[in-house]
């Protein structure tokens, strides 16, 4: 008779490399991460290549700022895949955050602008109804703030995304 789709994770695997990239290539993320000074907006932009260090595929929580030497850097992370089949599709949806974090040190930035929000901003613009690996679009839904410990701050930028394109954005 029938066969049911098969469930595969294979998607969500490549949408890090895929969001990693979309990231490395906005030069006002790569002056956010790179440079520390509340001037960072108006300086020259980095090579990805300098910047590749910053954004992990893994939550590296505080071990970022001793291990790494980063002040600010960018977290990506499945804290949720949404298995259920009660439709039978094999569809999957998860739940991915991408995590701006930086010490309180370097939170703010000329003209009264906060190094978090301007790297939420972008990540709006680059992720937000876009389509990647998985079929169905990427959807911002919220960020919320995360404390580390207490000197590292970060916010949780929560986007849903499923493998089936007829669901396509939330």
């Amino acid at each position: 008779c029938c066969r049911m789709s098969q469930k595969s994770l294979r998607n969500f695997s490549k949408l890090f490399v895929e969001y990693k990239t979309i990231l490395l290539n906005d030069e006002t993320i790569r002056k956010l991460l790179f440079y520390d000074t509340p001037d960072a907006l108006k300086r020259e932009a980095p090579t990805k290549e300098a910047v590749d260090g910053y954004i992990f595929v893994a939550p590296v929580m505080e071990s970022g700022i001793t291990d790494f030497k980063r002040n600010t850097y960018i977290m990506l992370d499945v804290p949720n895949l949404d298995l259920d089949d009660t439709d039978g599709d094999g569809s999957v949806m998860g739940m991915i955050y991408i995590t701006p974090v930086t010490t309180y040190k370097y939170w703010m930035l000329d003209d009264n602008k906060m190094r978090l929000f301007e790297i939420g901003e972008r990540v709006i613009l680059d992720i937000d109804d876009q389509k990647f690996s998985p079929s169905g679009k990427s959807t911002v839904m919220s960020m919320e703030r995360v404390l580390i410990d207490k000197q590292l701050y970060g916010y949780a930028i929560k986007v849903i995304t499923t493998d089936d394109p007829s669901k396509g954005s939330f």
